[in-house]
């Protein structure tokens, strides 16, 4: 688990300067803790069974279990492959609160995934002559086409719901 810490997290993010954890035994560990006094980290720690001292980390998870439950409701073993999709989702929606996307405020800019292509497709087409990339295309266009087609049902739906 530290490698992981030490070989991507504090390569790509660099080092923090608070680490705000639960009380887990892997972060209260003696190399946990020898590990954030030699890079200056302090550590902080939310309060047992009391979610108001990380209202943060509860709201996201909160957040994430709703969205694992829609994305996987007919087929909920399959959650786990759904995660990685649903997390970027996450960092790509723009919070109430903040006003910003999860990666503009740790990354300071937004990314580009490949469900930018559904909701928005390039304009120029492009012939493809490989079978992979002849399917991606098809199948984002097809996702798109769908996507607009479930819009304009739903805002059928808001304005017939809104008249009753």
């Amino acid at each position: 688990m530290y490698e992981g810490y030490v070989q991507w997290f504090f390569r790509t993010f660099g080092l923090p300067r608070q680490l705000h954890s639960d009380l887990g035994r892997n972060f209260n560990s003696k190399l946990f803790h020898e590990l954030c006094l030699l890079v200056g980290t302090a550590k902080t720690h939310i309060t047992a069974f009391n979610p108001q001292s990380d209202r943060q980390s509860e709201r996201l998870v909160k957040s994430v279990i709703q969205m694992l439950k829609a994305v996987a409701q007919d087929h909920p073993d399959i959650w786990p492959q759904r995660l990685p999709t649903v997390m970027a989702a996450y960092r790509i929606t723009v919070h109430q609160t903040t006003g910003v996307t999860s990666n503009m405020a740790m990354l300071g800019r937004e990314v580009i995934l490949p469900a930018t292509l559904i909701a928005r497709p390039p304009e120029e087409f492009h012939p493809a002559t490989v079978l992979f990339v002849r399917d991606l295309r098809d199948d984002y266009n097809l996702r798109q086409q769908l996507s607009y087609r479930q819009m304009i049902v739903s805002k059928h739906k808001q304005h017939f719901t809104q008249k009753l």
